[in-house]
């Protein structure tokens, strides 16, 4: 059974490598062979003879193996077309989505994001939280610019004193890959988001001018010296939560989550302590609107910063320990494992 915790090695190692349907990469567990890919190739979309005799040739071939694994707990393009595809087609697979409302049958749900996380950290939590007293009240990180970010910043610094906040920003277009992105963009209109990002864009650096790679260090100031971690998530409409949101968890903080409708109801309930007695996640996290949703956020940091955060950051100290001791153990992200785990070991 080795070549299962192989596997989940791979899986996170070849996080930023797209390993196609047309190539993958073959286990062998017990008499059991799984064949696994996380990428769908864009000639796979096209409506044309060649692709259409290619991809038949595909699935036959894949008919062969005792289970495919479609890693899609990454958000990678042709998500719902692999899923049509390989049910259509009678392949014994399985899919992993990074939606924890994804219901379909052959679907699971994988935090891959969290074992990302804890394959680049060291467990420093105990340092930091005995780093004390803490420069920052509230810190902020933002990696790619957006729209939601540019706004969350200008509504921060518009209500807050924002000298004993660590934000980061970076003055390179915002992305607008997609309609979503887009779309945001248009809702922010009637802001004038594009004319007040214009007038204080000279402020911040380029990221490229940063060394930047996935997520930040396990020692950055915004991690080991503050007390509340703001987590800005690349979307706010759609389901989706990526390794901002277990940076603060890993790192033994409070915190507060600028992502999707229910996100901090996700975490409850896969086990992670949300400190609901000290900050009030159920005012904004079932708000449907997002915009309205981080406004409401703003609210519980006004109503925190009203306290002494310093008490309530010594208060949940064992709380916070064992958060980031579950994470580093595992726990938050066992039960989607063992799912996988089933699907294979169950195999005839």
């Amino acid at each position: 059974m080795t070549d299962i915790s192989q596997l989940f090695e791979d899986m996170v190692a070849l996080s930023n490598v797209d390993v196609g349907i047309d190539q993958g990469k073959i286990y062998t567990v017990g008499k059991h062979t799984i064949f696994y890919f996380n990428y769908l190739p864009p000639w796979a979309f096209l409506e044309d003879s060649a692709r259409n005799k290619t991809i038949i040739s595909l699935l036959i071939n894949l008919k062969k193996y005792s289970l495919v694994i479609a890693d899609f707990s990454r958000e990678r393009m042709g998500y719902w077309a692999c899923y049509e595809i390989l049910s259509e087609a009678g392949v014994n697979f399985i899919q992993l989505t990074y939606n924890p409302a994804d219901s379909k049958p052959l679907m699971i749900y994988y935090p891959h994001y969290c074992y990302v996380v804890k394959s680049m950290w060291k467990p420093a939590y105990k340092k930091n939280v005995e780093q004390l007293p803490k420069k920052y009240k509230i810190s902020c990180l933002n990696g790619n610019t957006r729209w939601h970010r540019i706004y969350n910043y200008i509504l921060l610094k518009e209500r807050f004193d924002i000298s004993d906040f660590a934000i980061t920003l970076y003055s390179d277009q915002p992305v607008e890959h997609d309609t979503d992105d887009r779309l945001v963009k248009s809702e922010l209109s009637p802001f004038n988001i594009t004319q007040k990002w214009d007038s204080i864009k000279h402020q911040f650096p380029l990221r490229h001018s940063v060394n930047n790679g996935i997520g930040t260090p396990y020692n950055h100031p915004a991690h080991s010296d503050s007390y509340i971690n703001l987590v800005t998530e690349t979307d706010m409409k759609n389901f989706y939560m990526t390794e901002k949101t277990w940076q603060p968890i890993a790192s033994a903080q409070l915190f507060l989550v600028a992502g999707y409708q229910h996100i901090i109801a996700h975490l409850r309930d896969i086990g992670v302590d949300t400190f609901d007695d000290y900050i009030d996640h159920k005012y904004y996290d079932s708000e449907p609107n997002w915009q309205a949703r981080l406004q409401k956020i703003h609210q519980v940091i006004e109503d925190l910063l009203s306290q002494d955060i310093a008490e309530i950051y010594n208060n949940t100290k064992q709380r916070r320990i064992n958060n980031a001791e579950k994470f580093f153990n595992e726990e938050f992200g066992i039960q989607y494992r063992d799912k996988i785990i089933s699907c294979i070991t169950m195999l005839k």
